[in-house]
């Protein structure tokens, strides 16, 4: 049996953290178009199911435009009678009662071949392909709570369920969680992301030894599940932060051949294009100069585009005054899609360090510190007064 595996898409990512034109419309559309080449391939191969584990929507707030363009493609899986399991990611989970994907209206519906799960499923699906028999258990983003056992409460329902799955021929295990012994792409360690869940799996509480392959979303890093040959991140199909840029990104087709271990390929797409620079030590005389000489012969038209840079106060200071300068040099001239600047301000004498916070609302924060210094119960009413105009002064000089 061969079965196409895809996972995290993520559409409706905003990268609003981005400067540039339309950047967030630029990145769904190349989601889409690598959407396209999975569904393709599963036609012109002769795929006999896709699995989408996970994270099909960057927010349960989706736009409702990218909810009908997905929909018209599993549209064409429909017509070729190639049946569609997907499941909820943690994205995609409701955070309250009642909200839910537009998704849900295809499970309600009872679409034959198009299944998507929400919540944990009472039964496994099962399907009828080419004579044999299949059974596939949806195991959607379930939040586990602090004082549960997160393998403990997996491990029960999957060993309930798997009792519903003695009358097939092959077994397959769809879920959304970080496993442990996964790896993570190189600057989102989970540890300090949105990805981060409360928990990591551990793999044997999926009991895989029962399945003939376990298709996980959640890790945007395609990988096998180290000691599991049945258990694989297909990876997202497209990049979604800085972390990802030098990643390729695809989807996965698996061939189950009964008692052996699943033959796994990975087929590669088209991911948006990413650039992100060194650290650029651009000095406080004229930092704009040095950005444009560095970029100068880098290959950065139509990419989304990071410049990490190193400076001072002063240097920040001159950048920003000039920032419709570099706007119309790398958006108007090299054409990148959108940028942005991590800044890293080094300390120098009569300067105070204050790495990468962003002062955008220096009012609100001055008037929170002001507060907190006349919270201090054991100060003297003229040393608040005094570490008050400290506290002012400060912010003058950063303005």
């Amino acid at each position: 049996m061969k079965i196409l595996h895809l996972s995290d898409l993520h559409l409706g990512v905003s990268f609003k953290s981005l400067k540039g034109h339309n950047v967030g419309r630029h990145v769904n559309e190349n989601i889409l178009g690598n959407i396209d080449k999975c569904f393709r391939y599963a036609i012109d191969n002769q795929v006999e199911m896709v699995l989408i584990s996970g994270d099909i929507f960057n927010n349960i707030f989706v736009s409702y435009h990218y909810a009908h363009r997905l929909v018209d493609r599993l549209k064409i899986l429909y017509d070729h009678g190639i049946p569609v399991i997907m499941i909820a990611g943690n994205h995609d989970a409701p955070k309250m009662r009642g909200m839910h994907t537009p998704l849900v209206v295809l499970s309600r519906l009872g679409i034959e071949n198009i299944h998507y799960q929400e919540g944990l499923p009472d039964k496994p699906i099962k399907l009828d392909v080419d004579g044999e028999k299949i059974g596939v258990l949806p195991l959607p983003y379930i939040p586990i709570s602090n004082t549960e056992d997160p393998d403990e409460k997996i491990r029960g329902f999957v060993e309930l369920m798997i009792k519903e799955m003695n009358d097939v021929d092959i077994r397959i295990l769809v879920t959304h969680y970080d496993v442990a012994g996964a790896r993570y792409s190189e600057s989102d360690p989970l540890a300090n992301s949105y990805y981060k869940l409360i928990a990591s799996i551990s793999p044997s509480s999926f009991i895989p030894e029962e399945f003939d392959y376990i298709a996980l979303g959640h890790i945007h890093l395609h990988q096998v599940i180290r000691g599991y040959d049945n258990m694989y991140y297909s990876g997202s199909i497209d990049r979604m932060n800085f972390g990802e840029a030098g990643e390729d990104k695809g989807f996965i087709i698996v061939d189950v051949e009964g008692d052996t271990s699943p033959k796994v390929d990975f087929i590669r797409v088209d991911p948006v294009k990413m650039v992100s620079t060194p650290d650029l030590d651009v000095g406080d005389e004229d930092p704009l100069s040095n950005i444009i000489d560095f970029l100068e012969d880098k290959d950065i038209e139509g990419s989304l585009l990071r410049i990490n840079i190193r400076t001072n106060i002063a240097g920040w200071r001159k950048l920003r005054e000039k920032e419709s300068s570099l706007d119309n040099y790398l958006l108007a001239n090299r054409r990148v899609v959108g940028y942005r600047i991590d800044r890293n301000i080094r300390r120098v004498e009569g300067e105070i360090e204050i790495g990468r916070l962003r002062l955008d609302r220096r009012d609100w924060l001055l008037e929170m510190m002001e507060k907190y210094i006349e919270s201090l119960g054991e100060i003297k009413p003229e040393d608040k007064a005094e570490m008050k105009k400290y506290v002012r002064k400060l912010f003058e000089e950063l303005q």
